[in-house]
């Protein structure tokens, strides 16, 4: 899948030597590494969420290509397709990024239906905040 994106507070351009590989967080639904971001034309991204908000520093961003095996997340049922990490006989789950990049995927998109159905949902996305994109693979980044 194409994608043209843009992330904020990571520098004015991509820098692969600075990216950090996904590993999967215990009892956490967001990753240690990637690269977060949002399509350029979301109507919820992160530059909307920031504002309404009044979080970050929208100053300092990029935009970039990515053309890769993206896993989307765009309702309940494909979050619940997706692999779960269960913790405390399945009283908190967390997605298992690790496994998800050994599947092929290169990134996990969430749309903003997406969003707002795994917001308070089982499993839960919550915390991932607005329409967002999480880049797993660097190699997919032009």
């Amino acid at each position: 899948m194409k994608l043209n994106l843009i992330t904020y507070g990571k520098g004015k351009k991509f820098i692969s030597s600075k990216f950090t590989p996904i590993e999967n967080i215990p009892f956490f639904v967001k990753p240690k590494g990637g690269l977060w971001a949002s399509p350029v034309n979301s109507v919820c991204g992160w530059r909307e969420w920031c504002k309404i908000e009044n979080f970050g520093d929208l100053s300092n961003n990029f935009t970039f290509g990515f053309d890769g095996n993206v896993f989307v997340i765009d309702s309940i049922s494909s979050a619940t397709s997706m692999p779960w990490i269960e913790y405390h006989n399945n009283l908190m789950n967390s997605p298992d990024f690790e496994k998800m990049l050994e599947q092929g995927y290169d990134a996990i998109y969430l749309t903003e239906k997406g969003q707002k159905e795994t917001r308070f949902s089982t499993p839960s996305l919550y915390g991932w905040d607005c329409e967002c994109v999480l880049i797993m693979n660097p190699e997919c980044i032009s």
